[in-house]
């Protein structure tokens, strides 16, 4: 719950707006699959430790697994950042692990397979491609990181067109995006097809 108290610690009082739209948030989150993601890798976690675990990394183990946990579930925010609560901006100082997550999921176009169904009488047939050939990344002196990505087709690179560069600034624009870089260093951030 830390992240949709925008990052507050437990102690800390919020007034009774603020209550009413933690329990809107919390329930626009439940319908995320990083909100599923992270039940469903906390409950794997809980099925294969060791069970009472006696080790003296024990507590560091939790948190990992916890923080690892959150990340996994706030990468999946962007919409409901962009929509209704700029608050919960991700900022890279503040939750590394969830700033990390969301850019490798904004960056994984590269390689991601889709599939053609092609039905048939007696049999059909599925068809795998992929729209994104690769993807390069660069960071330059003065704090422009640069995302470059190659189409296989001209209709990929028409369809990437119209959506990738809006997904950037709602990313990362430096004043609203969902994910603040500016603690590393990166001031803007720039989306370019190869």
């Amino acid at each position: 719950m830390l992240p949709l108290r925008h990052y507050q610690t437990a102690h800390q009082k919020e007034p009774l707006s603020e209550s009413e739209q933690l329990k809107n948030l919390t329930a626009a989150a439940l319908k995320t699959h990083g909100f599923l993601g992270a039940i469903a890798f906390l409950a794997l976690n809980d099925t294969i430790r060791k069970y009472p675990t006696e080790q003296p990394s024990a507590l560091l183990h939790e948190f990992s697994v916890e923080w690892a946990a959150m990340g996994i579930f706030m990468h999946d925010m962007a919409g409901k950042h962009k929509d209704s609560y700029p608050k919960i901006r991700v900022n890279i100082q503040q939750d590394p692990l969830s700033a990390i997550i969301s850019i490798a999921d904004y960056l994984e176009e590269f390689n991601r397979p889709k599939v053609k169904f092609q039905p048939k009488a007696r049999q059909s047939r599925l068809r795998y491609y992929s729209d994104c050939s690769s993807v390069a990344v660069n960071c330059d002196a003065n704090g422009t990181l640069s995302v470059k990505m190659s189409y296989n087709s001209e209709t990929s690179k028409a369809v990437a067109s119209a959506f990738k560069k809006k997904e950037t600034e709602d990313y990362f624009d430096s004043s609203n995006g969902y994910v603040d870089l500016g603690p590393a260093g990166i001031k803007k951030v720039v989306y370019e097809q190869l």
